[in-house]
């Protein structure tokens, strides 16, 4: 079926142009010969319109020759050297130098980076060597501990010795001692300190007032019979009785509550004479019998 049509496609296209050759016939050309011209004609003015092309294409060339080579003169003589060439160079120059800058900068940076590294290295060895060759503080608390207790046990068994001896002292009467004048000396001197140091107003439902020109300090109130608030809470007592110097603070108020704990009530002072009797004597030994019971409870 395709082949059919094609053959009558080309069969109709043959039939066109053989019916346009019947109507439009050929005639001969005539090129710049005036009507008589012949092929002698053809070749010479072909031969010349050749040359002049030609004559015409090497002219082109040297113009074109001459004239990029006298731009190339320009371009690297002129404009190049007196604008391209000076601008380059100057701009190398900058970039040289904000380039140098940069680096300084990055070097300083870099600078400061190892240096601050080195100082945080040198930190951490040396918090290492104080943590390797220093005690910890618990061993410190315990060697110190350690080495404060037997001292304070040492002191703790003098001040119990010298509290003995005192009461013991006072007691006996014995000479430059507290209570050494007997009973009614020793009264009216601890009369005084209470008045002084212990006396509270408001005490005997305000009764006190005539006998306390004013309160004591609110912290040594009743602190003479107060063995819970002196001895008891607090945590340690400042007492030392070997610096050799006046009983002064809690010191004074140990002794103070001593006195009133034990033999509140001194025994008379035996004169020379009465002590010569021998009944005298038999008192005086059932007497030391109650100091001596009276230190076992101290």
């Amino acid at each position: 079926m395709m082949k059919s049509a094609r053959l009558i496609i080309i069969t109709l296209t043959l039939l066109t142009a053989g019916f346009m050759a019947l109507l439009f016939p050929t005639t001969t050309a005539w090129a710049q010969c005036g009507g008589s011209c012949n092929s002698g004609c053809v070749q010479s003015q072909h031969a010349g319109s050749r040359a002049f092309i030609i004559d015409q294409h090497n002219l082109t060339r040297i113009h074109m020759t001459q004239e990029m080579r006298a731009h190339q003169r320009w371009w690297f003589t002129d404009f190049f050297n007196q604008y391209i060439l000076p601008a380059q160079m100057m701009m190398a120059e900058q970039l040289t130098a904000v380039g140098m800058q940069q680096m300084e900068i990055v070097g300083a940076l870099w600078d400061a980076k190892h240096q601050l590294e080195s100082q945080l290295l040198f930190h951490e060895l040396t918090a290492e060597a104080h943590k390797d060759y220093h005690s910890s503080h618990g061993m410190c608390t315990l060697a110190t501990a350690a080495r404060g207790l037997p001292a304070s046990d040492r002191r703790a068994e003098t001040t119990t010795f010298i509290l003995g001896r005192r009461s013991q002292a006072r007691q006996l009467g014995n000479a430059n001692a507290s209570a050494a004048d007997g009973p009614v000396t020793d009264k009216g001197d601890r009369i005084t300190q209470l008045i002084r140091r212990y006396c509270s107003a408001q005490d005997e439902n305000n009764g006190l007032r005539g006998m306390c020109e004013t309160s004591s300090p609110s912290a040594t109130i009743n602190k003479d019979i107060d063995y819970n608030r002196l001895i008891e809470t607090p945590l340690t007592i400042d007492v030392d009785f070997t610096d050799g110097t006046t009983a002064e603070g809690e010191e004074e108020d140990v002794f103070a509550l001593a006195s009133n704990l034990f033999s509140h009530q001194v025994f008379p002072r035996l004169s020379q004479t009465n002590a010569a009797i021998l009944a005298n004597n038999m008192m005086y030994y059932d007497l030391r019998s109650v100091v001596a019971k009276r230190s076992v409870a101290e």
